[in-house]
């Protein structure tokens, strides 16, 4: 019995003893601290990929930076204010003065180019060939764009014709250079696509003279004369003696009666010798036009270049 005892209180100092050194199920949670959290995940995972290393947007992107800006056309039509297709020039041109003497001269010009010009390398075009006027005498031809057919074709881009407007220097006549216009015009001639058979001068005040000059100088050259608001002699008033030069040539002529700066019977005069001649003479007389209004009317009749564009040199 004794023995007994004995093993019996063996056992249970071993059974307590191991309970104390494993400890409960609880007792090892609460062990713990109360403040502890789960580790986070490395730093490395969100810095791999820096911001910058971000890939770079494909060049197709960029394109938007170079500007929309279509191919300009040939001939442009205006977006905004009058089409021009007039430009300014400058030309050196020999002139035979006489006794086998050459000099040069430089002539300034405006020319215009009509809106299909040079789109067929075959097509001829007619030339309208204009003298200003007095007060656009100088060395810039811009001066011409604010009178006459110059002033009309600022914004009229589908004129049917290369027009090239000479300019006088300050102080000279246009009767006094027709031999230098005559030079000039075979240049412009050789540079452009000019039907030769469809060559018309015109002008106004002084280059109305001007242009009564070239014709009696080069009879034969145009096809069509229209002088307005000058006559046929600026230094006279009897009819240049070869006046009859130009009975073959259509001429229309445009005058005011109330012009006081040229009495409109300089051109009267003209006219009446021409028709004596047996000339086929056209005249206009604006009862209640001055002198600015005879030229003013004149180059916005369609009637007159429907006459003008009907003409052409017989032969040619």
């Amino acid at each position: 019995m004794k023995f007994l005892a004995l093993f019996l209180s063996l056992a249970i100092l071993w059974v307590v003893a191991g309970c104390a050194q494993v400890g409960s199920p609880v007792a090892s949670l609460t062990a713990a601290p109360a403040t502890a959290t789960p580790s986070p995940l490395p730093s490395a995972t969100f810095t791999a990929v820096p911001p910058t290393a971000m890939a770079t947007p494909s060049p197709t992107c960029t394109a938007t930076a170079v500007p929309a800006t279509p191919t300009p056309s040939p001939h442009p039509l205006p977006t905004t204010g009058a089409w021009s297709g007039q430009q300014t020039g400058s030309l050196t041109v020999p002139v035979d003065s006489g006794n086998g003497i050459t000099e040069t001269v430089e002539v300034h010009y405006l020319l215009y180019l009509p809106q299909g010009y040079g789109q067929e390398p075959a097509r001829k075009w007619p030339l309208v060939v204009f003298l200003h006027g007095s007060e656009e005498r100088g060395d810039d031809p811009n001066l011409l764009r604010r009178e006459g057919l110059p002033k009309l074709l600022e914004g009229w881009p589908d004129f049917p014709a290369i027009v090239v407007s000479p300019q006088c220097p300050q102080g000279k006549r246009w009767w006094s250079r027709a031999h230098i216009v005559g030079a000039f015009l075979d240049q412009m001639q050789s540079m452009y696509a000019v039907d030769t058979g469809r060559i018309y001068l015109t002008g106004i005040s002084m280059g109305a003279y001007g242009a009564w000059a070239l014709a009696l100088r080069y009879p034969q050259r145009f096809a069509a004369l229209v002088p307005i608001a000058g006559g046929a002699n600026a230094v006279g008033d009897d009819m240049p003696p070869n006046l009859c030069d130009l009975v073959g040539l259509p001429v229309w002529v445009f005058h005011g009666r109330l012009d006081q700066n040229v009495p409109y019977t300089e051109s009267e005069k003209a006219v009446q010798a021409l028709r004596a001649c047996g000339g086929d003479v056209r005249f206009t007389l604006y009862d209640d036009a001055a002198h600015r209004e005879a030229w003013e009317r004149a180059y916005q009749d369609q009637a007159l270049y429907q006459w003008l564009f009907a003409q052409r040199r017989v032969g040619l």
